[in-house]
């Protein structure tokens, strides 16, 4: 499966004895299933059958996929792992221009991320060098795109509601 797994105060049925006992009473429940304690990869399904032997090292049966497995966990305590975006500074002006809908002329609220003092300007121009965008002026100042992802916010209006947002693009 592709999300991660937060594993942290679930338990974990391994081949130990007492996992076993207690796994026969789970027959039937959805579990997620692996065969690395770490559950870097799994399968969702069913517990189908538990066997117990000496030396049965993959003593739990289940899955969509039937296979044979050496631990799982209970879907209905699984929790997952939240996975940071990572947000890149836009790419250039017109990537700017469409993401926050302004451009040349056009007024922008902005503020920085560890303050609450809000600036309204007007959007002034820009700095280019070969065609690359190197600043924004937002009013007389200038500001670098990787500057405005890294400290800045914006405020984005629509005609529900406004909200700030990071002067970026979500990868």
């Amino acid at each position: 499966m592709d999300r991660k797994l937060d594993l942290s105060g679930v338990r974990i049925y391994t081949n130990a004895k007492c996992d076993i006992i207690d796994a026969i009473n789970l027959i039937g429940e959805e579990i997620y299933l692996s065969d690395d304690m770490t559950f870097e990869s799994y399968r969702k399904g069913n517990l189908l059958e538990v066997k117990y032997a000496n030396g049965v090292t993959y003593p739990f049966l289940g899955g969509y996929e039937v296979g044979s497995y050496k631990y799982f966990i209970l879907a209905k305590d699984a929790k997952f792992v939240e996975e940071e975006k990572i947000l890149r500074p836009f790419k250039d002006v017109i990537e700017f221009r469409t993401v926050t809908g302004r451009g040349i002329g056009g007024v922008i609220t902005y503020k920085k991320k560890d303050n609450d003092a809000e600036y309204t300007v007007l959007i002034n121009g820009y700095v280019r060098i070969n065609d690359n965008v190197l600043g924004i002026y937002l009013g007389r100042q200038s500001y670098t795109l990787k500057e405005l992802r890294d400290d800045y916010l914006y405020l984005h209006i629509d005609v529900s509601s406004s909200e700030w947002k990071p002067f970026g693009v979500e990868e």
